[in-house]
C-alpha cells in the first residue's frame, strides 16, 4: 500500500492511502483522494496515476504549482521518500513493495520461520558494550579496510548524522522504517532486509517493511527461528554465518538451502523492551564471489563493525518507534478527552434548552385547559425562543465540526450584510437594542463565501445584542430605583460597518456594541470551544465558529475592548478580485 503523509500544513499528521490502477487527485474539493484544507491549494491541484509499477504526479495548472523535492514539475515520477509540496502543505510519499503471487497463490515473498535450521551464530552484541553506548569514536574502528581512511571516516560519520536526522524528522512508523532501510542499504548494501515489529497488544511479530537489493536476487526470505528466538529473548544482536564447506552443517539446512551466506539480526531494543527486530542477509554466491562484490561496490562480508553499527541504529530506531507510539496514544487520549468534554458541555446546554421547552409547554397546556389565550401565547413564545436556540446550536455544531473549505464566488458584501442585519432586527427590537448599519456603496465586489461569512457575522451580531442588553439590565438592577441613575442609563446599541482594514488589501467587517466589554485577560480565551462569557445562555461555540470560518477564508478575527466600554470585533478578509491570486480558482 502506498500513501501520502502530511508533514507540514493545516492537515499535518493525516495519512492518505493510494490505490493502484485508479486515478487519484490532490486538492481542496470534496471527493479528492488527498483532500487538503489549505487555502493555497487549488480545488483540483494535481493528479496521480499508477503506471508500470510507479506513480506519476501531474500538476493541473494550479496557480501555486506542484513541487517534488523542491523542484516545480509539470509531470514527474515520485519514489518512496520523496516530498511533494502543494501550497503551504508538504506531503511525504511512501511506496511499499508490490508483492506478487505465484501460480499456487502463495506470496513470492515469504517470511517462514522454520525451527529445523542449523544457523551458526558467530558473534553477539548488545546495544551497550561495557556500559557504554555506541559513539562517534566507534565509527573510527571502521578505518581498518583498504579504503582511504579520510573517505571512510566521512562516510560513516555522515551515516551517523543521517540516522539522527531521519529519526527526528519522521512522523510515522512506516516512514521511519523506510528511512532506516534506505540508510542500511546505502551503508552496507545487503541483498535483502526487513523490519519486523511486535504488535503492542498481541505481541505477535509481523513484517512491516521489506526490501531487496536488485533484480536477480531471490525474493524468498527465510529467517532462522534460532536467530530470531535468540535475538528477541536475549535482546542481543547476532552475526550468523553459513560455513558452506563445514561438514557440521547439513546441506538441507534452511540457511544453506536459501543460499544465505551471512545474516545480521538485531533487536529494536528501546527504553521499555524489545519492539521488534531488523534482519539483513547476503546470498551465498555473492559472499563467495569477491569480483562481483568489488564490481558492485559491495562489502564482501559482514563483520563486528557492521554488527556494532546495526545494533546502534536499531536501538535509536526503537526509541523513535516508542516515541511515535506514545505520541499517537497521547493524541488518541486527548481526542477521547475532547469528546468527553464536548458531550458534557453540550449535554448541559441541551438540558437548559429542554427545560425551557418544558416550561413553555406547561404554560401552553395550562392555557388550553383554562382557555387562556394570553398564557398560551406566553408559553408559545418561550417554546419558540428555545427552538431558535436549538437551531442556532445545531448550525454552530455543523459549521464547527465539518471539515470543508470556503467556496468563494464574486459577490457584494453590502448585500450579504443587508441580509444578516435584516434577520437580526427582530431580536434587537425584542431586547430594546438599537441596531445600525449603513451600506458602503463605494465598496467593490470581491470573492468570498456568502453563506459562511453570513454565519460568522450573524454570530457576532447575536453576541453583541446580548452583551448590550445584558449591560442595560445590569445597570438597571444596580440603580435600585434611583431615578436619576435610571435616566442616565444609555440604550443598548450595536453597529455594523464595512471598509478597509489596517492592511490596505484586507476587507474589514466590524461589529461594535456598548455592552460591559470583554475583560482583557479573557480576550485570547473567548475563541476556545465551550468557553463562554454568557454563562448558561451561551454554548461556547459561536466565536470558535467565527474564527474557523474566517480562517478558512485566509483571514483573521480580533476582539478589541473599547476604552469607553463595549467591544469591537473585526473580521479582516483578503480582498480577492481575481480567484487566481490565491490558489482558490476553479480548475478546468
Amino acid at each position: 500500500m502506498s500513501s501520502f503523509y502530511v508533514i507540514e500544513g493545516p492537515d499535518r499528521g493525516r495519512r492518505f492511502e493510494l490505490l493502484p490502477n485508479r486515478v487519484e487527485t490532490i486538492g481542496r474539493e470534496e471527493g479528492a483522494t488527498v483532500q487538503l484544507h489549505d487555502t493555497e491549494v487549488s480545488r483540483k491541484h494535481a493528479r496521480i496515476i499508477y503506471d508500470s509499477g510507479r506513480y506519476l504526479i501531474t500538476d493541473l495548472n494550479s496557480s501555486n504549482g506542484t513541487y517534488v523535492n523542491q523542484v516545480r514539475i509539470t509531470t514527474a515520477a515520485i519514489n518512496s521518500g520523496d516530498k511533494v509540496n502543494v501550497g503551504s502543505t508538504c506531503l511525504q510519499f511512501t511506496q511499499t513493495p508490490n508483492i506478487e503471487q505465484d501460480d499456487s497463490g502463495a506470496s513470492s515473498i515469504s517470511f517462514e520461520l522454520p525451527s529445523d535450521d542449523h544457523s551458526q551464530i558467530v558473534q553477539t552484541m548488545r546495544h551497550t558494550e561495557e556500559g557504554r553506548p555506541f559513539s562517534v569514536q566507534d565509527c573510527q574502528s571502521f578505518l581498518s579496510s583498504s579504503l582511504d581512511k579520510t573517505e571512510q571516516a566521512e562516510s560513516y560519520l555522515r551515516l551517523v548524522y543521517e540516522t539522527a536526522t531521519a529519526l527526528k524528522s519522521t512522523g510515522s512508523i512506516d516512514d521511519l522504517m523506510e528511512k532506516i532501510l534506505d540508510l542500511i542499504f546505502q551503508w552496507i548494501n545487503p541483498d535483502r532486509g526487513c523490519i519486523i515489529l511486535s504488535e503492542p497488544h498481541t505481541h505477535e511479530l509481523q513484517v512491516r517493511c521489506y526490501r531487496v537489493r536488485e533484480q536477480g536476487v531471490s525474493e524468498k526470505m527465510t529467517i532462522s527461528r534460532t536467530i530470531l528466538d535468540y535475538v528477541t529473548n536475549k535482546n542481543e544482536g547476532v552475526l550468523s554465518r553459513n560455513a558452506m564447506n563445514d561438514a557440521r552443517f547439513d546441506a538441507s539446512a534452511s540457511i544453506v538451502h536459501q543460499k544465505v551466506s551471512e545474516a545480521i539480526c538485531v533487536p529494536l531494543d528501546g527504553r521499555y523492551g524489545c519492539v521488534g527486530v531488523i534482519y539483513i542477509d547476503t546470498e551465498a554466491n555473492d559472499a563467495l564471489n569477491p569480483e562481483r562484490n568489488s564490481a558492485q561496490g559491495r562489502t564482501a562480508h559482514f563483520d563486528e563493525n557492521h554488527l556494532k553499527m546495526m545494533v546502534a541504529i536499531a536501538h535509536h530506531a526503537a526509541i523513535a518507534i516508542e516515541d511515535i507510539r506514545f505520541y499517537s496514544a497521547m493524541i488518541q487520549s486527548e481526542r477521547l478527552a475532547a469528546i468527553g468534554q464536548t458531550v458534557a458541555n453540550l449535554s448541559h446546554h441541551i438540558k437548559n434548552i429542554l427545560q425551557g421547552v418544558s416550561g413553555g409547554s406547561y404554560l401552553i397546556e395550562s392555557g388550553l385547559k383554562n382557555h387562556d389565550e394570553k398564557l398560551i401565547s406566553k408559553g408559545w413564545g418561550i417554546v419558540e425562543r428555545n427552538q431558535g436556540k436549538i437551531s442556532s446550536l445545531v448550525m454552530d455544531m455543523l459549521t464547527f465540526s465539518k471539515e470543508r473549505s470556503a467556496e468563494p464566488e464574486l459577490d457584494n458584501m453590502n448585500d450579504a450584510l443587508d441580509e444578516v442585519v435584516e434577520l437580526m432586527k427582530p431580536r434587537a427590537e425584542e431586547f430594546h437594542v438599537a441596531l445600525t448599519w449603513v451600506r458602503n456603496e463605494q465598496f467593490p465586489e470581491f470573492y468570498f463565501d456568502r453563506n459562511l461569512i453570513n454565519r460568522a457575522v450573524l454570530n457576532l451580531i447575536t453576541n453583541a445584542i446580548d452583551a448590550a442588553a445584558d449591560n442595560v439590565s445590569q445597570l438597571v438592577a444596580e440603580a435600585q430605583g434611583d431615578q436619576s441613575a435610571l435616566n442616565n442609563i444609555p440604550q443598548g446599541a450595536v453597529s455594523v460597518t464595512l471598509g478597509w482594514g489596517e492592511i490596505p488589501t484586507n476587507v474589514r467587517i466590524s461589529v461594535f456594541d456598548n455592552g460591559a466589554g470583554v475583560p482583557a485577560n479573557q480576550v485570547e480565551q473567548i475563541f476556545t470551544p465551550f468557553v463562554s462569557t454568557k454563562g448558561s445562555k451561551g454554548t461556547g461555540l459561536g466565536l470558535p465558529v467565527v474564527k474557523k470560518v474566517v480562517t478558512e477564508h485566509g483571514g483573521t478575527v480580533t476582539c478589541v475592548p473599547l476604552e469607553k466600554g463595549g467591544t469591537a470585533f473585526h473580521i479582516d478578509l483578503p480582498f480577492r478580485k481575481d480567484p487566481d491570486t490565491d490558489g482558490t480558482e476553479e480548475d478546468e
